[in-house]
């Protein structure tokens, strides 16, 4: 009877020892899913700030790009008006465009 009850009693903690270790395993599972699900919130928000990063130096760019043109613009618009001033020519529109002409094609002559 004694060796019964012994044995019932190492089954017993056997399968308790086995239930606590299938505990820990569960746990540990969950704590990996955990810090997996956190890394890729992190390297969700790096992606994130890396794109808006991005975007906002493509938007810089853009304004600058812009501000040349402007710039170019501006300054043919002067030589234009000199040209025209200079030559007595009325029609500023048609000095404008040739002075828009000339600084495509390089020429610098101002005619």
């Amino acid at each position: 009877m004694e060796e019964v009850e012994e044995e019932e009693e190492e089954e017993e903690a056997e399968e308790e020892d086995e239930d606590e270790e299938e505990e820990e395993e569960e746990e540990n599972e969950e704590e990996d899913e955990e810090e997996d699900e956190e890394e890729e919130d992190e390297e969700e928000e790096e992606e994130e700030e890396e794109e808006e990063e991005e975007e906002e130096e493509e938007d810089e760019e853009e304004e600058e790009d812009e501000e040349v043109e402007v710039e170019k613009g501006r300054a043919t618009f002067q030589k234009a008006a000199a040209v025209a001033a200079c030559t007595g020519i009325d029609d500023l529109g048609y000095v404008y465009v040739r002075a828009a002409i000339n600084d495509k094609s390089g020429d610098e002559s101002g005619e």
